[in-house]
């Protein structure tokens, strides 16, 4: 830390420095005239540039992005005028091409901030003098930043097209580095969009085996976490520990704490999918520091997470409740709405002409446009913040008084209620997504409903206030299913409960609850005694899980009114049968959906058999069957 202070103090130093013997440089140099026809390439100080571009690059390195900006901006409007100043070729050459660094510099500073619409401005720019110079290298470079930004909008459609313009310029050229980073976009959005795992994950090895070739470790560094996350949200980390070890030399190099934070929490994941606790709950800890450090609040939500999950497992119930208080926090923090309000807008209205002509005539018109958004989003954001507290404590207040609360208020504008639609659309679909991903997924996809609906609460407080009490009731129905999400989880880590007696009393007692809170009528048949017979952690989940979902099946579309749960055990053999008196199924006909080839995979897994039988009004019955070790 205190390093990282230090080289900013001297970047600082020296950039005055710089500024100030340009300025007496100008007071005493002979500027040529537009006329004066000067043929030599020196009569600009190419050095001076040289240097203020890379301490413009020193300055976005050290996150200093107003300083950088500082430095291009005075530049930019200098070599501007010396365009008009300067007739000779050469020097035109050495004016455009310092003037594509600056823009680049720039357009890296604003996406750095967060200013999507001043980033791409600047891009285009960059994109612009990369053209009029023929560098190959820095156009297909302008391309894959223009792609990021795009990506950063959450409009993947567009940032897919700029990409690929950005690979097919750059595929066979010496600029290795550059062509590496186009894969490693290419990965990122194949990933978003969902369109191939497998090849994402193959686009980003290509684009890291580059990188080692060429010796760009930070960015290797960087690709492999990516990798480890794509592979564990594929369940395929099989080798991750492999890729992890690789960049264990470079990991503490680069000072990076956001870096470190994700290093050490898959670290710890790689542990703890082992059983082994103790380590894991340490690489945990590690990286919750340096997220703590790096005041990521992304890194912070999924470091205290893990912590939670290992404190649970090994029996620190109370910590972990704890911890789990400290995760919400986290999360929340990393909800920002500023941010989503500003990308749905551009999204929405800010667009780029795709083609060259955009270049041209519509460039101003555009620029102009994104301003005035920028303005009012910053208006909107200064009003919620001064109103923020006033919310919650008016939100606080309705949970208590329910109905009682009657108050008018003026409709909100035809354009913030297609937002506000476009935002409630977008978050059901990722919930809806991440309800097939493990337990930790289902905590956090409620944690996402409950923030959702909150800011959803109090947008229909000045709007609907008659449909405030349907928010808040949903908000009450999400903070339960957190809760039961939260009790599986104890459950399901908890060491005490790998026995068949504690998977037969969870699966009742969870039974009982679930039918009771539906109303459907069922006899349970469960055993009085259980043998003490240990059962591996992975059979009593899946077969918890089969149970899980049955029900939730029944529940949704068999209209049944009856439902029986029978589970035998005989020595080694597990019966689970679950039956119900609903509309039936043709099993012939292919499944569409993910619940019943979900059901067929997890007994797969654990060497279970699995069948189901039912037909049109004539009920279902699902059957599962194994050897329990």
């Amino acid at each position: 830390m205190h390093q990282n202070r230090l080289k900013k103090f001297i970047l600082s130093i020296v950039t005055l420095t710089f500024v100030l013997s340009h300025f007496v440089f100008l007071s005493v140099a002979q500027i040529p005239s537009p006329g004066a026809g000067n043929t030599n390439p020196d009569a600009i100080d190419t050095a001076y540039y040289k240097d203020q571009i890379r301490i413009a690059g020193d300055f976005v390195n050290a996150s200093e992005f107003d300083s950088c900006l500082m430095i291009c901006n005075g530049n930019v409007t200098e070599l501007t005028k010396n365009l008009k100043a300067f007739k000779n070729e050469k020097t035109l050459e050495y004016i455009n091409k310092y003037l594509m660094h600056f823009y680049k510099l720039r357009g890296i500073s604003y996406q750095l901030l967060s200013k999507y619409p001043e980033s791409l401005k600047e891009q285009q720019l960059y994109l612009k003098q990369a053209e009029k110079i023929n560098s190959i290298k820095d156009i297909g470079a302008a391309y894959t930043y223009i792609a990021y930004t795009h990506r950063e909008m959450e409009d993947y459609k567009t940032a897919l097209q700029y990409n690929s313009k950005a690979i097919s310029i750059l595929q066979n050229t010496p600029y290795r580095g550059s062509y590496a980073n186009a894969l490693c976009g290419k990965s990122t959005l194949y990933y978003d969009l969902d369109l191939s795992i497998d090849s994402a994950m193959q686009f980003l090895q290509e684009g890291l085996k580059i990188y080692k070739e060429v010796g760009d470790y930070n960015n290797y560094t960087n690709g492999v976490l990516s990798l480890c996350e794509q592979k564990f949200k594929a369940n395929k980390q099989q080798d991750c520990s492999v890729w992890l070890a690789s960049i264990s030399e470079y990991i503490n190099e680069f000072e990076n704490p956001a870096q470190q934070a994700q290093y050490y929490a898959y670290l710890g994941r790689v542990e703890f999918e082992k059983g082994n606790i103790k380590a894991a709950s340490k690489h945990f800890q590690t990286g919750y520091d340096y997220a703590k450090v790096s005041e990521n609040a992304y890194n912070m939500f999924g470091t205290s997470k893990y912590i939670a999950l290992s404190m649970a497992a090994s029996g620190q119930y109370a910590e972990s409740i704890k911890m789990i208080d400290k995760c919400v926090d986290h999360y929340s923090d990393d909800i920002n709405t500023e941010k989503a309000r500003e990308l749905n807008s551009i999204s929405l209205k800010f667009e780029f002409e795709k083609e060259k002509e955009f270049q041209k005539a519509e460039f101003a018109k555009q620029a102009a446009v994104a301003e005035e958004k920028v303005k009012r989003t910053t208006l909107i954001r200064n009003v919620a913040i001064a109103g923020l507290a006033f919310v919650i404590a008016v939100a606080v207040i309705l949970f208590r008084l329910n109905k009682k609360l009657r108050i008018s208020y003026t409709k909100l504008h035809e354009t913030q209620a297609t937002l506000v639609m476009t935002e409630k659309q977008r978050a059901e679909q990722h919930v809806r997504v991440n309800i097939a991903r493990d337990i930790h997924d289902e905590l956090g996809s409620g944690l996402t409903r409950i923030t959702m609906l909150s800011g959803l609460a109090r947008k229909k407080l000045h709007s609907q206030p008659e449909a405030v009490d349907e928010s808040l009731s949903k908000i009450t129905q999400y903070s339960r299913q957190v809760s039961a999400s939260l009790n599986e989880i104890v459950w399901a880590v908890n060491p005490q409960s790998d026995t068949i007696e504690g998977l037969g009393t969870y699966m009742k007692t969870y039974a009982q609850k679930y039918l009771d809170d539906i109303g459907i009528s069922y006899q349970l048949h469960f055993p009085e005694k259980y043998e003490s017979i240990p059962l591996d952690p992975e059979k009593r989940r899946n077969i918890f899980l089969i149970l899980k979902e049955s029900l939730n099946n029944a529940a949704k579309y068999s209209n049944a009114t009856e439902i029986i749960i029978n589970l035998n055990i005989t020595g080694n053999i597990l019966e689970l049968i679950i039956s119900d008196n609903g509309i039936g199924m043709d099993t012939g006909i292919t499944s569409t959906g993910n619940g019943l080839n979900n059901m067929n995979h997890r007994m797969a897994q654990i060497g279970f058999n699995y069948t189901i039988e039912s037909e049109p009004d004539k009920g279902c019955t699902i059957k599962v069957d194994g050897k329990l070790f």
